[in-house]
């Protein structure tokens, strides 16, 4: 009887162990991309847009607790990426806080308040001191969970209404419907690569062994992160006033609760990403951050303190050309160094060591100067069937690395872990 009970007892605990590990990556994954490029793209495609973006990026990133078989295989990825996945930290620390910068603020302002620009100074630096991941990450998601249901609750919820102009002015913005067949190729690019590269999902994947590493990236993604990107497009009319005028003005309730959402998860994000690069062997990283934080502060303080307020720019394109920015680092520069230079050739050769290795990195830099323009025309400009030729670029850069050699005997990290590889760190 004992050992019955004592074997029920070691099951629930790695359930609890796995779904709490499926709640961090949840709350990890919830970026700023998760909370607002579908308002952007139900803005510019309609809802083919939304499930544009949502089909691939929930398999994508579920899928890598599949195809990182083990922990062993996470901790010879990191080891041999390391450069990569660091600069992929920083880089979506800093997309976080330009966030705040563009897209909080602005938000925070409509109610002449600023607690939650603060909040999310603040918020990172205390807690990319605290190494409790599954903590904050529960805590996180349920205080977005109580946002939600303190919107869907409430029958009368007080969305904005656009008038006749706005209404204009938002269906000027809309794109050719066939315009989003050429955005599906680079959604799944991107989202099917990036996460090889996220510290975050290698902490999680090394603390989930056998089956509990498919259940935890299944459930993290199926279930957490899901709910949360399904929430967004609920909330895309309080984003108006970004591009059609300062006349639309969201009631209190629903910008409280979507302002608490996102600055908690902007929060999480950072401080997990921080902690990341910390724990990567970059003991600088959380003052780097923290002083980047502080400056957005600053910055956002200017204009209470007498400083000229930047103009609000009525079109999109020009006020989140910054936006846009960032996110041709994930839609071309970091799923195309997975694709080149991660992914092992035919001869297993993975990463950038020997001549092998320097023949990658000119065919990625080149491949992405190429294909730079053909993205920049279609996701800053609009254009988008640009993406396609800017697709094939990169994909067929392939060809220029690929081997005909037989498969090495060394085992890569995309295979289970080998007798005598290291063991991942806890």
């Amino acid at each position: 009887m004992g050992a019955m009970t004592h074997t029920s007892e070691s099951a629930a605990s790695r359930w609890a162990t796995t779904i709490g590990w499926a709640v961090y990556l949840g709350v990890s994954w919830t970026w700023c991309i998760g909370m607002f490029l579908p308002i952007l793209l139900v803005r510019d495609f309609g809802f083919p847009g939304y499930v544009a973006f949502a089909v691939p990026n929930v398999i994508g990133a579920a899928a890598m607790g599949w195809v990182i078989a083990s922990p062993g295989a996470s901790v010879r990825f990191v080891q041999k990426h390391r450069a990569a996945c660091c600069v992929f930290g920083l880089v979506t620390a800093l997309f976080h806080v330009a966030f705040g910068l563009r897209v909080i603020f602005p938000l925070d302002a409509m109610r002449d308040g600023m607690p939650c620009v603060v909040a999310l100074v603040l918020g990172p630096i205390v807690l990319a001191r605290i190494d409790r991941p599954r903590t904050i990450a529960a805590v996180t998601y349920a205080i977005s969970v109580g946002t939600i249901l303190a919107l869907t609750l409430n029958a009368g919820l007080p969305l904005p209404v656009m008038d006749e102009s706005a209404d204009r002015a938002a269906a000027s913005m809309r794109l050719p419907m066939l315009d989003v067949l050429f955005l599906v190729p680079a959604c799944v690019f991107g989202f099917a690569l990036c996460p090889y590269l996220d510290l975050t999902f290698h902490r999680a994947r090394q603390q989930l062994r056998g089956n509990a590493g498919r259940w935890g990236f299944g459930l993290g993604f199926g279930v957490f992160f899901l709910s949360m990107i399904l929430f967004t497009p609920l909330y895309q009319t309080l984003f108006a006033p970004l591009w059609v005028g300062p006349g639309v003005r969201p009631g209190a309730l629903i910008l409280g609760a979507v302002l608490v959402h996102l600055t908690a998860q902007s929060v999480a994000t950072i401080s997990f990403h921080t902690r990341e690069l910390v724990r990567a062997g970059h003991p600088r990283a959380w003052w780097a951050i923290s002083l980047l934080l502080v400056a957005v502060l600053a910055i956002t303080l200017l204009p209470r303190a007498g400083a000229p307020a930047p103009p609000a720019l009525s079109d999109p394109d020009q006020r989140l050309i910054w936006y846009r920015l960032f996110m041709s680092c994930y839609g071309l520069m970091f799923p195309a160094y997975v694709w080149l230079i991660a992914i092992p050739t035919a001869d297993g050769h993975s990463g950038f060591a020997g001549p092998r290795g320097r023949l990658k990195i000119a065919v990625l830099v080149v491949s992405c100067l190429l294909a730079a323009p053909c993205f920049w025309i279609g996701f800053v400009e609009r254009q988008t069937w640009w993406l396609g030729p800017g697709m094939a670029i990169v994909l067929f850069a392939r060809l220029a690395v690929r081997s005909k050699g037989r498969q090495s005997p060394d085992s890569n990290e995309f295979s289970p872990a080998a007798p005598g590889s290291p063991r991942p760190s806890v």
